[in-house]
């Protein structure tokens, strides 16, 4: 198993297989970090700081990154099937294309003009990640009223976020 227990914060670390099959990342500083295409597979990443790393492409099925900071992370087209992400931050991190089978999150689908709706808890709460946007539940459906109230965009987000926390209730993620 890997360890790492030191700060590596912007460092290029590695690409494309790189051997961190079940490592142990928590609570590690890897902001900025290049993950693309690394072997994170069962990765224990919980609470890990990946703020702005890219981890496009990586496979990170069923690791662990409970409470991990992803804000601005490239996790597109990255294996995130059977991950754990509850609590994890998601504001602005990047899932398209990416493989949610199974993982603690929903993808509720995407509107008409390809903008894609996500949904996970985090503090107890469903969160929905749209695009750059990262709001409760509540905060969303007020967000998109107010903006889009009226309009076919505003009606089909939010049908996605009705459907995001039905998703949720019937998962027992609420």
């Amino acid at each position: 198993m890997t360890t790492i227990k030191h700060r590596i914060t912007g460092a290029v670390l590695l690409e494309h297989d790189a051997p961190l099959r079940g490592a142990y990342l928590r609570e590690a500083d890897l902001r900025g970090a290049y993950l693309r295409g690394a072997d994170l597979r069962g990765a224990d990443l919980r609470e890990a700081g990946l703020r702005e790393a890219d981890l496009s492409g990586a496979d990170l099925s069923g690791a662990d990154l409970r409470e991990a900071d992803l804000r601005e992370a490239d996790l597109s087209g990255a294996d995130l099937s059977g991950a754990d992400l509850r609590e994890a931050y998601l504001r602005e991190a990047g899932l398209s294309e990416a493989n949610l089978n199974g993982a603690s999150m929903i993808h509720a689908g995407a509107r008409s003009d390809g903008y894609e709706f996500y949904a996970h808890t985090r503090d107890g709460v469903l969160w929905i990640k749209a695009g750059c946007r990262y709001f409760t539940l509540s905060e969303a459906n007020r967000h998109w009223l107010e903006r889009r109230g009226d309009t076919p965009l505003g009606d089909e987000s939010l049908a996605l976020c009705d459907n995001a926390e039905k998703l949720a209730k019937i998962r027992g993620m609420i």
